[in-house]
């Protein structure tokens, strides 16, 4: 079975008051917008940080697991963008679990 990496990117934990802009992501793999405030879209690569940057992405939650790990420090370059990052290894979407999330506050409010 293949699995595909996915990232989950969110512009509101951090503090961002203002949606994503759309048109700054177009450029990234398998982007959408599934609710306001929020962007899925496939694995993230290092020239995607600007783009990143560009749409006011405050935080990124990695839902890539251990051998789906990428050519470049993704956490390092995400800090050095000014994006809060999380890595929340996932195997498939039967892998998403409330009790593997950790933490009441991720998604709060919504």
């Amino acid at each position: 079975m293949m699995r595909m990496s996915m990232l989950l990117i969110a512009a509101t934990f951090a503090g961002c008051a203002t949606a994503p802009r759309r048109e700054a992501l177009s450029g990234i793999a398998h982007v959408s917008f599934p609710a306001a405030h929020r962007v899925a879209s496939g694995a993230t690569t290092a020239d995607d940080m600007a783009s990143l940057e560009q749409a006011g992405i405050c935080e990124v939650i990695s839902l890539r697991v251990p051998d789906e790990a990428p050519t470049f420090d993704e956490a390092a370059a995400m800090r050095a963008a000014g994006i809060a990052f999380h890595n929340l290894p996932t195997d498939c979407a039967s892998g998403l679990t409330r009790a593997q999330w950790g933490s009441p506050k991720v998604g709060a409010g919504d």
